[in-house]
């Protein structure tokens, strides 16, 4: 059963049409991205995988990508909404 799960998690992850990337938090680390990084983007899974998340960014945004892999290491996920 679990591989099913498995199975149907790597089935939706990676035809989302939402860009979707797996990111370590410690690292910033790319881990795994999804098809539509490939398509929206250009990148392919050799241009991303091991590299840091801001090079798809622009060094103005690296303070804010700082908050949101440093909210996740904390705690376990980022949220746009704040309450």
């Amino acid at each position: 059963m679990a591989g099913l799960y498995r199975e149907l998690f790597d089935t939706i992850f990676r035809e989302s049409l939402d860009v979707v990337a797996i990111v370590d938090p410690a690292s910033g680390n790319v881990i795994r991205i999804n098809n539509a990084v490939r398509y929206s983007l250009g990148y392919g899974i050799e241009d991303l995988v091991g590299r840091n998340l801001s090079v798809l960014f622009p060094k103005e945004s690296l303070p804010k990508i700082r908050n949101w892999l440093e909210e996740t290491k904390n705690h376990g996920q980022y949220s746009q909404k704040k309450t």
